[in-house]
């Protein structure tokens, strides 16, 4: 039982198919971080920038 316990232990920690899978879904929160970070920003200054035009432009 032990043996297998090793072995078992020693191809799972040979297997490099699943550390792949978490750098994907670290990148992907870190992705999901920065859009969510950036939207309020981002949308006051398109809100600001639509304003002005709209302001110069004559109706």
């Amino acid at each position: 039982m032990r043996d297998l316990l090793i072995v078992s232990a020693q191809r799972l920690l040979g297997d490099k198919r699943g550390i792949s899978a978490i750098e994907y879904g670290v990148l992907g929160a870190v992705v999901v971080v920065a859009v969510a970070a950036l939207a309020t920003p981002l949308g006051t200054l398109f809100t600001d920038v639509f304003d002005s035009i709209s302001a110069k432009v004559p109706a």
